[in-house]
C-alpha cells in the first residue's frame, strides 16, 4: 500500500511525504515541498502594520489638535507678544479603526501628547515654538485567510513613547495676512507584540515581541480666511513621513526578519468655524488623505512573505466645538469626533485642553 501525507516546519515549509511498506519496514519519502498558505505567512507582519497605524495616529493627534491647542494656548491673553510666556496645552484621542491591508486589521487605540508653547516676537508675523511628551496604546486583532477557506486570526497590543518639537508661522499684515506654514518632528521607542493560534496549532501559540525605533515629521501649508467677525474657514495642505525601524525575531521555530516601514501620506482640507459667543466655538470640516505606502515587509525562513500595505485613500469628516468657561478665562477645551471611510474605516475622537501659566 502507498500513502501521502503532510507535514508543516514551522510557518513557512509544507512538506509531502510517500509512506511505502515493504516486508519489514515503513518508509517516508518526501515527494515534494513548498511554502505553507500565504495567509500564514503574512500573518505575522499584521502586527507591524497595526504598530504604524499607531504611529501614524500620532503623528495625526500632533499636526492637528495638537498644533490647534498650542496656538490657541500661546495666544491666550497674549497682547503683548514680546512677555507672552510659556503656556502648557495637552490632547487626547481614542479611535477605533478598521485597516484594509489586503486582509484586515482592527485597531483600538488611545493617544495622549502634552506641552509647553510660545509666542515669540517677528515683524509681520505670528511665529509660535513649542515641545511636546506624546504616549499612544493600542489593541489589534488580523484577520486573513488560506486559499482554502480557513480563516487565520491573530492578536496584540503596541505601546509608543516619545516626544518632539513644533513650529509654525502665520502672515499677520499686507496681502500675504492669513497664509501660514507649520512643521513637527517626532522621535521615540514603539513595542508591540504577536500572538496567534492559527498558523501551525500543533506547535502551539505563535509569538513574538519586538521594540523598535520611530521617527516622523509633518510638513504643512493653508490660509486662514476670517469671512466675518464670527466666521472663519481654513484651507489646508499636509505632508506626513513617519518611519519604524526594523526586527529579528524567531516565531514557531522559523527566522523572521521585519524590515523597516515607511509611511508617506498627504492630506487636503478645509475646516469652518463660527463663534455663537465669546465662550463657544462650533466647527465642521472634512479631508482627503492618501497614503503612498505603509507597507510591512518580512522575510520569513529567507523567503519573502506577501506584505500587508495600508496604501490608499481614505476621506476624513469631523465635527467639533471649542469652549471657554469666562470669556477671559486662561483656560479652554476643545471637544471633536472624527469619521473615516476608505482604506481606514471608523470613528474617533479628540479632547483638548489649554491653560496659559
Amino acid at each position: 500500500m502507498t500513502n501521502n501525507v503532510t507535514g508543516m516546519a514551522g510557518i513557512s515549509s509544507l512538506y509531502t511525504f510517500g509512506l511505502e511498506t515493504t516486508s519489514n519496514s515503513l518508509v517516508a519519502r518526501v515527494t515534494s515541498a513548498g511554502q505553507t498558505d500565504e495567509g500564514v505567512r503574512k500573518s505575522p507582519s499584521e502586527g507591524k502594520a497595526a504598530s504604524i497605524a499607531l504611529v501614524t495616529q500620532g503623528a495625526d493627534l500632533a499636526a492637528g489638535p495638537g498644533m490647534g491647542n498650542a496656538r490657541a494656548a500661546a495666544v491666550l491673553g497674549a497682547d503683548n507678544m514680546a512677555q507672552a510666556g510659556w503656556a502648557g496645552f495637552g490632547a487626547t484621542s481614542g479611535t477605533t479603526s478598521r485597516y484594509a491591508t489586503g486582509s484586515h486589521v482592527d485597531l483600538q487605540s488611545f493617544a495622549l501628547m502634552t506641552g509647553l508653547a510660545k509666542r515669540l516676537p517677528v515683524s509681520g508675523a505670528d511665529l509660535l515654538v513649542g515641545a511636546f511628551f506624546e504616549t499612544g496604546v493600542g489593541s489589534y486583532d488580523s484577520h486573513n485567510e488560506t486559499a482554502a477557506g480557513d480563516s487565520i486570526t491573530a492578536r496584540g497590543d503596541s505601546r509608543s513613547t516619545g516626544g518632539g518639537l513644533l513650529g509654525r508661522v502665520e502672515a499677520t499684515e499686507g496681502m500675504a495676512r492669513g497664509l501660514y506654514a507649520e512643521a513637527t518632528v517626532r522621535a521615540g521607542r514603539l513595542s508591540s507584540d504577536y500572538r496567534s493560534d492559527d498558523l501551525n496549532p500543533t506547535l502551539g501559540e505563535a509569538e513574538y515581541d519586538i521594540n523598535v525605533a520611530y521617527y516622523g515629521a509633518h510638513a504643512g501649508v493653508g490660509y486662514i480666511w476670517n469671512i466675518s467677525e464670527q466666521a472663519w474657514l481654513d484651507l489646508y495642505g499636509k505632508y506626513f513621513w513617519t518611519h519604524t525601524t526594523g526586527a529579528d525575531v524567531r516565531i514557531l521555530g522559523d527566522p523572521v526578519t521585519f524590515d523597516d516601514v515607511d509611511s508617506y501620506r498627504t492630506r487636503l482640507g478645509a475646516r469652518f468655524g463660527y463663534a455663537l459667543n465669546k465662550c463657544i466655538t462650533p466647527y465642521t470640516g472634512a479631508a482627503w488623505e492618501y497614503e503612498f505606502d505603509g507597507t510591512a515587509h518580512s522575510v520569513v525562513a529567507g523567503v519573502d512573505a506577501p506584505a500587508p500595505t495600508l496604501k490608499g485613500g481614505t476621506g476624513v469628516g469631523e465635527v467639533g466645538v471649542i469652549w471657554k468657561p469666562l470669556p477671559d478665562s486662561g483656560f479652554s477645551l476643545d471637544l471633536g469626533a472624527q469619521g473615516y471611510t476608505g482604506v481606514r474605516e471608523g470613528v474617533g475622537g479628540n479632547l483638548s485642553l489649554m491653560y496659559e501659566f
